[in-house]
């Protein structure tokens, strides 16, 4: 059976626009028989009332909509509430697992007390910097100043890559504002692993402004628990001032949770009774993450939302959603490359471990000859096999740099990931692969692997 795709167009302002698809289907006696995507999707209802709900980016819109936080949500309001009496609140560090609603509480808490601010007339302002997007010590400063505060009469001036100047920037910028200032550095543990230093916290707290004589009050949220033990004793005095843990939620907190999105999202009986509580289950014991859980849910519905019939969420479409979910593309695209691909990795992976150190596609080719004739494989080329390397390499599977010996040329340095053993693994899921599992790694002096 042989399947064809024609996708119908129309010409609307000189751009050529898909207006149908049909799905064409040979079938064994030749006929073909065509089936446009909307026959595909036929007289089904969908289970699901608005499945946008159970999206990650989907975040509760006000602090009254969020459950099991509320002790958070005090010590942050008690923390804050300074400002609105026109006093800098105290630096304060949020710690807490992935999912656990460290970005979510503290978006929700400074959206109200804009609010309250507002009304009051309290002059604040919020910035909120995503270190994971602006992951280096310049594009920090950048946000930060783009992202200022500035008088209606006056121009925001363009710095280029220089920290000196965006560090000059941001005080005159600050000169000029007359109010409480609060800067967010969400995910902060990213910022400080790519320069390995906190020093642009530390000149922004230390900063004045002329006009209010305010510092900045700063708060970091991270996944981190050890941030602060690596943080010096100088920035830990000034940063450290005030420090809360978000818990992970528990089974019953994930079910409440799941059962408000749960009934926003799905149709009227399309979840069996068993499906909140064994994804709270599944949820708190793997990680006591409420996205995570959310994002279990959703599968578990896709998964019945694709049948033709019985199309109710069962436990069984929670457990294969758990399963989907754990798969990890990485090693799932490893476990389906091709066999010759897989012998060049194994080559690579033992050349690595007998000597312990980067290899080359010289020492690789070697033992990749040695592997295929132990399972009695074709051997291919050399340049084919150093092609296949690169591909590894395009797939980010291993790496590999070009050195420069001068006069003596050039030649590809091969790097082995740290997680080998995990490798191997989805290597020999191939049963063709299985008997060089039982080989023994010797180590030769120029590096090829002897049986």
């Amino acid at each position: 059976m042989h399947c064809y795709f024609i996708i119908s167009s129309a010409t609307v302002n000189r751009h050529l626009l898909p207006t149908n698809i049909f799905i064409f289907i040979s079938s064994p006696e030749g006929k073909i028989v065509a089936m446009s995507i909307s026959e595909k999707l036929g007289d089904k209802k969908s289970i699901f009332k608005d499945r946008n709900v159970l999206l990650s980016a989907h975040d509760p819109i006000s602090l009254e909509n969020v459950v099991h936080r509320d002790e958070q949500i005090d010590y942050y309001q008690n923390h804050l509430k300074y400002a609105l009496e026109g006093f800098v609140p105290d630096n304060l560090f949020i710690y807490g697992k992935s999912g656990t609603g460290k970005t979510m509480l503290t978006r929700l808490v400074l959206e109200d007390l804009l609010i309250v601010a507002k009304d009051l007339g309290v002059n604040l302002a919020v910035i909120n910097i995503n270190c994971e997007n602006d992951f280096t010590e310049n594009a920090v400063w950048q946000s930060v100043n783009d992202k200022m505060p500035i008088p209606g009469n006056h121009i925001r001036r363009k710095i280029g890559n220089s920290c000196p100047k965006h560090t000059t920037y941001f005080q005159d910028l600050l000169n000029m504002y007359d109010g409480i200032l609060i800067i967010v550095f969400d995910e902060i543990d990213k910022a400080v692993s790519s320069f390995s230093s906190v020093d642009f916290i530390n000149k922004i707290v230390r900063m004045k402004s002329a006009k209010s004589g305010f510092s900045p009050c700063v708060i970091c949220i991270t996944n981190d628990l050890q941030f602060a033990s690596n943080l010096k004793p100088h920035v830990k005095s000034v940063l450290l001032q005030s420090e809360m843990v978000i818990p992970p939620y528990n089974a019953s907190q994930l079910q409440d949770i799941l059962k408000i999105r749960a009934a926003a999202a799905f149709a009227p009986k399309a979840l069996n009774e068993v499906v909140i509580p064994l994804c709270a289950a599944i949820g708190a014991q793997e990680s006591g993450d409420a996205r995570r859980t959310i994002g279990l849910l959703r599968i578990a519905g896709d998964q019945a939302n694709n049948r033709d019939i019985d199309r109710v969420v069962t436990e069984d479409d929670v457990r294969n959603a758990r399963t989907i979910q754990e798969k990890d593309c990485f090693f799932e695209g490893v476990r389906t490359l091709p066999l010759q691909s897989k012998l060049v990795l194994l080559a690579a992976i033992f050349v690595s471990k007998m000597d312990g150190k980067e290899t080359t596609t010289k020492e690789v080719y070697a033992t990749y000859c040695t592997l295929c004739r132990h399972i009695g494989m074709d051997i291919l080329t050399y340049r084919r096999v150093a092609d296949l390397l690169s591909e590894l390499d395009m797939l980010r599977i291993l790496s590999s740099h070009v050195v420069s010996r001068g006069q003596h040329g050039r030649y590809k340095v091969i790097n082995i990931p740290r997680i080998t053993a995990l490798l191997e693994l989805r290597i020999y899921d191939d049963p063709r692969l299985f008997p060089i599992s039982e080989l023994k790694v010797r180590k030769h002096r120029k590096n090829v692997l002897t049986i």
